[in-house]
């Protein structure tokens, strides 16, 4: 049976870790000028992003993985975890590049992240622990 302790900590794991990460590097590289660059030098907007959340996606999806192993999941429960915790892993960017290319610094899009985290972390992590 999937533990209700997995299902928050691997929720509040794909939320809060990829969305600062992911925004703070496309606002870094705003900042920096580079990102102009970037885009100069025909590098596309798939090519950019799938190049800055592929790592934040790998290891988001073993942090999944290993939250399942931890919580005694069995062989299907593990995969239904994994699954959807990928799906939300990869259509999070989206939400991390407006993030990112909205903010004018590093600092500045932390601060704006910590609305998104709240909303995409807290509510569903509330909405499991109450009552039917």
């Amino acid at each position: 049976m999937v533990t209700k302790l997995g299902n928050i900590f691997g929720m509040n794991r794909e939320e809060m870790a990829p969305l600062v990460s992911t925004s703070t590097i496309i606002a870094e590289e705003k900042e920096c000028n580079t990102l102009r660059v970037l885009w100069m030098s025909n590098v596309k907007t798939l090519e950019y992003l799938l190049g800055i959340s592929f790592y934040v996606i790998v290891l988001c999806t073993l942090g999944a993985w290993m939250t399942g192993l931890q919580g005694n999941f069995s062989r299907e429960e593990l995969l239904l975890f994994t699954g959807f915790m990928f799906i939300g892993i990869i259509v999070s960017p989206l939400v991390r590049a407006a993030v990112g290319i909205c903010c004018k610094n590093q600092m500045n899009a932390t601060s704006v992240s910590v609305p998104f985290m709240l909303i995409f972390s807290f509510v569903p992590m509330l909405s499991s622990s109450m009552k039917e």
